[in-house]
């Protein structure tokens, strides 16, 4: 009996793999064709968009509530899993830790009243100046060029 060449090797390998891939695909198709559903994903997609006030947040129902103050209506949309939240940095967040009165640029879907995607309004945050010059009141800094009475 003579031993099998690398060439036979390689051969029987690549075989082997195809007929995996194969079976592993035809799994996946079956699995998607027997259940005789079409996903289709929704995230990013939305036919509103807003910039609204939190009016509340309700965790447990996934529900938050908004007023636009332009058009004076208040509205409530629900949120999922696959509802993307942002704070006004760009970095993911919780719903939970939504607070009524922040101002929100809300993407959404009029037909299922679902949050596509909710960001923290980069507008509503602005400082003009956070600079106080010199001042202290643990008597180590000056205001005015003077200590000040404790």
């Amino acid at each position: 009996m003579e031993k099998p060449s690398r060439f036979k090797k390689a051969i029987l390998s690549i075989l082997m793999v195809s007929v995996f891939v194969c079976l592993t695909l035809g799994q996946a198709i079956k699995t998607n064709a027997t259940t005789g559903k079409i996903n289709i994903s929704m995230i990013g997609k939305y036919d509103s968009a807003d910039t609204a006030t939190v009016r509340s947040v309700d965790p447990d129902n996934k529900e938050i509530r908004f007023k636009n103050h332009t058009t004076g209506k208040t509205y409530t949309l629900k949120y999922d899993n696959t509802s993307m939240m942002y704070d006004q940095y760009g970095t993911v967040m919780s719903a939970r830790l939504l607070e009524p009165g922040q101002i929100v640029d809300v993407k959404f879907l009029k037909s299922t009243k679902i949050i596509t995607t909710l960001s923290v309004s980069k507008d509503a945050w602005y400082i003009d100046s956070t600079s106080c010059g010199r001042a202290s009141f643990d008597r180590t800094r000056e205001i005015a060029q003077r200590q000040p009475a404790l």
